[in-house]
Order: structure tokens, then C-alpha cells, then sequence
């Protein structure tokens, strides 16, 4: 092979994060501004140190969403880190990936060191035991939302009959109200669905102190959709509301826009929707004492609990608190953590 060819392949590439266990990952953005579709594009995460299934199922949307569609061939090159490999094969990451991008077969393909399976949504899970702390952290694979516009609750139902069959009964030797926790991840998933119209991936963690019988649920939503505030000012500009002025979808801030999202009867989609999905994870979120965001366009929002305890409180001003610059474009995704 030339010199100057393969110089060029190696230099081709998209470095992933080392902590993909964190929501550090988050702010991360990965763009394919510098690659060059003649050559192998190598998806580089051989320096990954640390990984969970809340935080891939964020990593794949990324990358799906910049390079899905795109007329690439891919390499990966595998994590020197042997159990980060193998998570990356069982939480079912190189499987829904594969569907995706254009792996070559010419130079090396994605899965020479990695052999490949299908993963069975309801039976599998892995978990690693801290023996020096005794601490069990579980991993469940990632849920692949998959949007059927002939029916489009199909994937939800799935996804609902998955966490009842695998997820909530690990919660039942905890004091968690797992009724209110299942309406929540239902409808994030409807809400994903419905208004995105696109594929989602569903990562949930579980880590449990066995001494002191305490622990941490951890998931995220991540979808291919463009995001609520901009579907909210598409929207807008396409069906003018009584209560607004036609030209306001022009003017819409961030903050202005969740606003209307959070406001129970408002919904970018028409009728049967009856636009309470949205008020439903935040009272339900809030009730379960849930640190949760809404990672969208270039901002991260805290969900702030006194929507739920205090609705008279529910203005912009308290939005904007609880909103942050990332100074990247995130992709869309919620992220919660419910200590339990």
C-alpha cells in the first residue's frame, strides 16, 4: 500500500471519549468536518477507560446522527481495555451500530477481534461485582427504539414489556416507587416516538451497595430527532396558536419554547395527542426526587423540581436558571439519575 495512503487512513479518524461512564460524554461533540470519504474512517476508541449503558446509548446516537447516511466506510478499532471490549459487544452497541454505518470488508473489518451476536432484549444483562467495595453495578443492554410509522407504538410496547419483564424487579428490595419510575421511562419513550418520528436508544444502569443497601439508577433517551425546541418552532410557524402572534416561532427563545412544551394541553402533534406526556415525566420525575436533564441544540436544562411542588413558580425566569450553555451541539437526550 502507498506510504502517504495509509498515512492518510491512520489520520482519518474520530477519537472517542475515555469515559463513556460519565455524563461528561454529553458535551462532547463529534463531527466529520476534517474526514475524508476516500479513505477508511477509523472509529478510534482504543483509550477508552471506563463505560456504562446510560452514557454508550448516548455515544451511538452521536455518532449515528453525524455519520449515518453519509458515504463512508468504517473501521473500528477496539478498546485496549478487554472488558470495555467486551461491554461494547454485550450491551449490544456493535450490533445496532453495524445497522447503521458502512463497515468495510477490504481493510480490516469491524468485527475481526470482536465476535458478533444478536442480542436477546429480554434475558440479557451483565454485571461487574466491586468486590473490595461490594459494589454490584449492572448494565442492561441497550434498548433500540426502532420507529415503525405504520404503528408507532410497537416499539414502545416492546420497550414497556422489557422493563417490566427485566428492569423493575432488581428495584423491588429497595424502597422505589417503581409504578411512578415505569410511567416516567414509558413516556420518554412515547414522547420520543410520537413527535420525533426517528429511532432512539435506551441505556439503563443500576448500582447497588450491598452493605448498605443503597444505590443509583441511571438511564438516558437518546433519539435522531431534531430536538423539541426546534420542532416546537417548526411547528409554530406552521400552525399559527390563538394565544400567539403569528411571527412568534421567529422570536421563540430556548427557554420560551420549553415553556410551551411544559404547558399541559400544548403538543406539536395533532389530536388524538392530548399534549400531557411532557407534564407526566416532570410530575413524575419530580415525585421521584429524580436528578433529570434535557440535553437539546446547544443547551442542557435542569429539570427544576418545583414545577412539581411549587406549579404557581412556573415561569420563565426559573426556567432560565436551570438552563446552561454547552457551547456544542448536543444532539437531543434525557438523562436521569434516581438515587434510591
Amino acid at each position: 500500500m502507498d506510504e502517504d495512503v495509509k498515512y492518510n487512513e491512520e489520520k482519518n479518524y474520530i477519537k472517542i471519549w475515555p469515559y463513556l461512564d460519565d455524563i461528561s460524554q454529553a458535551i462532547i461533540p463529534y463531527s466529520d468536518k476534517y474526514l475524508n470519504n476516500k479513505w477508511i474512517v477509523n472509529l478510534n476508541f482504543s483509550e477508552v477507560q471506563r463505560i456504562n449503558s446510560s452514557i454508550i446509548a448516548i455515544t451511538l446516537a452521536k455518532l449515528v446522527s453525524v455519520l449515518a447516511k453519509k458515504h463512508y466506510s468504517f473501521k473500528l478499532i477496539v478498546p485496549e481495555n478487554e472488558s470495555v471490549k467486551n461491554f461494547l459487544h454485550d450491551s449490544g452497541f456493535l450490533s445496532i451500530i453495524n445497522n447503521y454505518l458502512n463497515f468495510s470488508n477490504t481493510i480490516g473489518d469491524l468485527f475481526e477481534e470482536v465476535e458478533i451476536i444478536d442480542i436477546k432484549r429480554d434475558t440479557k444483562k451483565f454485571s461487574i461485582l466491586d468486590k473490595t467495595a461490594n459494589i454490584k453495578k449492572t448494565s442492561f443492554p441497550i434498548f433500540h427504539l426502532i420507529y415503525n410509522p405504520n404503528n408507532v407504538r410497537e416499539s414502545v410496547d416492546k420497550f414497556s414489556n422489557w422493563l417490566d419483564d427485566n428492569i423493575l424487579s432488581v428495584l423491588d428490595n429497595y424502597e422505589v416507587k417503581t409504578d411512578i419510575l415505569y410511567s416516567v421511562l414509558t413516556e420518554i419513550a412515547k414522547n420520543s416516538q410520537d413527535h420525533t418520528e426517528s429511532n432512539a436508544f435506551f441505556g439503563i444502569d443500576i448500582i447497588e451497595n450491598l452493605d448498605t443497601k443503597r444505590g443509583e439508577f441511571l438511564f438516558s433517551c437518546s433519539d435522531m430527532g431534531k430536538g423539541i425546541s426546534k420542532t416546537i418552532r417548526t411547528f409554530l410557524r406552521e400552525n399559527h396558536q390563538e394565544d400567539l402572534r403569528p411571527d412568534a416561532w421567529k422570536h421563540l427563545s430556548f427557554t420560551d419554547c420549553y415553556k410551551w412544551a411544559f404547558t399541559l394541553g400544548k403538543t406539536s402533534k395533532k389530536p388524538p395527542n392530548m399534549g400531557i406526556g411532557m407534564t407526566m415525566i416532570i410530575d413524575g420525575a419530580c415525585n421521584l426526587n429524580m436528578d433529570l436533564s434535557i440535553w437539546d441544540a446547544e443547551s442542557m436544562m435542569l429539570i427544576p423540581k418545583s414545577l412539581y411542588l411549587y406549579p404557581e413558580s412556573f415561569n420563565h425566569e426559573e426556567l432560565r436558571k436551570k438552563v446552561f450553555n454547552t457551547g456544542n451541539k448536543v444532539g437531543f437526550y434525557y438523562y436521569g439519575r434516581l438515587k434510591f
